[in-house]
């Protein structure tokens, strides 16, 4: 070979070699310490995000504190549960029924059967419920309420509220005339779900302002005593007065098995227990809380980021924004992730994930245990993504709160950044290759040429 060949090889892998290698260090370091950045940028923000939520929240539920002791303190509710109390024992015979509950029972079946339990199956992905057997599990004045007050009451399902007046001249219908409007406009302006009130004695509810099928039954005996209600009953009847009692989300089977919370507290008038009032919370509020109302953007939480809730039992206690944005992906999602196509049908049904969709990630496991931190795991997608995570307190209830945006985001600027430095850096070296072929060729030239000379 040649002396100018190698003159010129030489001096191309010489710059290459340092452009190239020089390149690549540049290239590594600013993506990592841009990477470690916006690292610590994203997880400082999802701990305040996270904290903010939390906050939030728990003011939340201490405002339902706050106006259930106001409810159970206000002399128009003490008034009201005595004589409720009184007018619900006596119904039967004020209303002169005694002689009619086979027919009442006969005619409130076709309500439980013809307009609940086909509400419930459409609610449930199509799952059935024996809706004779819960009728079949109520007392006779509780039959003689459900009759008059559900099964003849004129308003549709899911509004039977409605009804003020309820057309009878006794002492109930007198009780609750005067209560109903009180009541439901406490229940709309505060948001709530129902409002119960139930007398100590036989654990019957005596006043429901929705009135489903738990109304008139007993808490101690009736159909629904072992579910959430019948829980936070026995709680604030064995408890303490003055102080609140609350029962988790769980299905519950009056709301067409939506889950359902209950909070409750003692009814005390000069020291006399008159009954126990219970208030079944909404869901939707929890979900405009930790949803922002579906801005997630305006709150800083970028395309990706969402914060939610985990019960104990590791299921949700809010809607994922996956399920808010595109319902279908969402459930798509699920059933890749392989979640049983009958849950999924339910999550369908009921258009939410609350109590259903379990969340068992490291992030939440660790809150449950009262630890407050930061990871980065896989979630129900599959998808990377950094997680902000600690304990939240719910009236004594111990609940993870999770603050999360998918990595890929988080990091789209350093994987920008890394992009557009290995385009500049190979731009760079091509031309510094060009230039060292020029160079390299001309350099060759004024050594090889004077030697080619002399050889001659």
């Amino acid at each position: 070979m040649q002396i100018k060949h190698k003159l010129l090889i030489g001096s191309i892998a010489l710059v290459s070699l340092s452009v190239i290698t020089l390149a690549i260090v540049l290239t590594w370091q600013s993506a990592s310490q841009s990477r470690e950045a916006l690292a610590y940028e994203s997880q400082q923000k999802l701990i305040a995000i996270r904290d903010m939520k939390r906050m939030r929240i728990e003011d939340y539920f201490e405002g339902i504190r706050i106006q259930t002791e106001a409810l159970v303190s206000d002399p128009t509710t003490q008034k009201a549960m005595q004589n409720f109390a009184r007018a619900y024992k006596n119904f039967i015979n004020e209303s002169q029924s005694n002689n009619k509950i086979a027919d009442f029972r006969q005619m409130l079946k076709d309500y439980y059967v013809n307009q609940y339990a086909v509400e419930y199956r459409k609610l449930n992905g199509g799952q059935s419920i024996d809706a004779t057997a819960l009728l079949n599990q109520i007392s006779d004045n509780a039959v003689a309420l459900q009759y008059y007050l559900i099964s003849q009451n004129k308003n549709p399902l899911g509004a039977k509220h409605m009804m003020d007046n309820i057309g009878l001249v006794n002492s109930y219908g007198f009780v609750h005339n005067a209560n109903q409007p009180l009541f439901r406009n406490h229940l709309e302006r505060y948001g709530y779900y129902d409002i119960f009130l139930v007398e100590p004695e036989n654990g019957n509810i005596v006043y429901s302002v929705y009135k489903e099928l738990d109304y008139a039954t007993s808490l101690k005996s009736g159909p629904y005593a072992t579910s959430a209600i019948g829980k936070v009953f026995k709680k604030a009847l064995n408890g303490e007065p003055g102080k609140i009692y609350i029962a988790d989300f769980e299905e519950y089977t009056p709301s067409y098995d939506s889950p359902a919370s209950f909070v409750s507290a003692q009814i005390v008038s000069e020291g006399k227990l008159l009954g126990v009032a219970i208030i079944q919370l909404p869901i939707t509020k929890i979900d405009d809380v930790m949803t922002s109302h579906g801005k997630w953007k305006d709150v800083g939480q970028g395309d990706t980021g969402e914060t939610y809730l985990v019960g104990p039992d590791q299921t949700l206690r809010n809607k994922r924004r996956l399920q808010v944005e595109d319902a279908e992906s969402y459930l798509d999602t699920l059933r890749n992730a392989g979640l049983a196509d009958a849950l999924v049908k339910r999550i369908a049904g009921k258009d939410n994930g609350v109590g259903l969709q379990p969340v068992n990630s490291p992030a939440v496991e660790a809150a449950l245990r009262g630890e407050a931190g930061f990871a980065t795991f896989a979630d129900y997608r599959d998808v990377q993504v950094l997680s902000a995570y600690a304990e939240v307190d719910i009236l004594g209830l111990k609940w993870a709160i999770l603050s999360e945006i998918d990595a890929d985001e988080a990091f789209a600027a350093a994987n920008d950044l890394v992009k557009h430095l290995t385009f500049t850096a190979l731009v760079i070296t091509v031309i510094l290759v060009l230039v060292s072929i020029l160079l390299g060729w001309l350099l060759s030239r004024s050594i090889s040429n004077p030697l080619q000379k002399l050889s001659n």
